[in-house]
């Protein structure tokens, strides 16, 4: 195992996202190895991950302290009974870092522990998913471009998995997200949370939120020049259809889908529109359908 973990160790020090990953699969394997000396390496390799979260000039420590944290939660919940506390504290410095990549892995990482609270820690999982929802308000109210993006995606990772049981209303959450749809370089990141929001009421998303989401999914629909891809907004679409199929009848959005429709012709017709663009679209179609 010494052995093992000495070249896991080298690759969780790589600047190659491929090495990191692969080293913290090495180290997520040996942790499901219930000997004393595989628990002590991946003690140290905790209290590692820890350390280089708070590594300010090197992105590569926390980029890896993502990865090690997020293959613990999954394969040796047991480390964090005493220190989750700590733990969310943790998620929450690398959901806000200054960099768009870590944000992205964290929120990864974000959906990792709160699989574990729901699977593994019921007793505690009421009171944590609160403590989660309650930082996501505050956050979201702040001026911050990383805070409050780091927020969204947490956001959305949180609605995938919270529960009637959790008592948690979007009511104070909707407007504030509304807000944030005039900061550009947020825009992205409210796209792909929209989906998520839909499902959580959905009768009441369509008779009060409905209008506005839509509306903005198609505004940035037709200005996509801000995006690499229009792909993030016609997944977004196509998902939130999705999850709203057995809610819309009731509804009358002829106006709406004809406009929407109209876009999707013009995107098809674009000399320039990429295979996933165009694979999109399709999945768009058949959700709209």
């Amino acid at each position: 195992i010494p052995i093992v973990a000495t070249y896991y160790r080298i690759a969780l020090r790589s600047e190659e996202l491929s090495v990191v990953i692969w080293g913290s699969k090495i180290l997520g394997h040996l942790a499901c190895i219930h000997t004393p000396i595989a628990l002590q390496c991946v003690t140290v390799d905790l209290e590692t991950a820890i350390e280089w979260i708070h590594s300010q000039t090197n992105l590569w420590r926390r980029l890896s302290a993502c990865h090690i944290l997020t293959q613990l939660i999954v394969n040796a919940p047991a480390l964090f009974l005493n220190r989750i506390d700590d733990l969310i504290g943790n998620v929450w410095i690398l959901l806000t870092d200054s960099e768009s990549q870590i944000r992205d892995e964290a929120s990864h990482l974000m959906a990792a522990l709160l699989a574990m609270l729901s699977k593994k820690y019921e007793n505690f999982r009421k009171k944590y998913f609160q403590e989660i929802f309650a930082e996501i308000c505050r956050n979201l109210q702040k001026d911050k471009i990383e805070i409050v993006s780091g927020t969204i995606r947490a956001l959305g990772q949180f609605l995938r998995y919270s529960l009637d049981s959790d008592e948690i209303s979007l009511t104070s959450v909707i407007p504030q997200l509304l807000r944030l749809k005039f900061r550009r370089n947020l825009r992205s990141d409210l796209i792909e949370v929209i989906p998520e929001i839909s499902q959580n009421d959905p009768n009441t998303f369509m008779s009060r939120d409905f209008d506005a989401f839509f509306n903005f999914q198609l505004e940035c629909l037709r200005n996509p020049a801000e995006f690499s891809s229009r792909s993030p907004m016609l997944i977004s679409i196509g998902k939130m259809f999705g999850s709203l199929a057995p809610h819309i009848s009731t509804f009358n959005l002829k106006i709406q889908l004809e406009d929407f429709l109209k876009i999707l012709t013009s995107v098809l017709r674009d000399p320039r529109l990429l295979q996933v663009e165009r694979d999109a679209v399709i999945i768009s179609l058949g959700n709209v359908g």
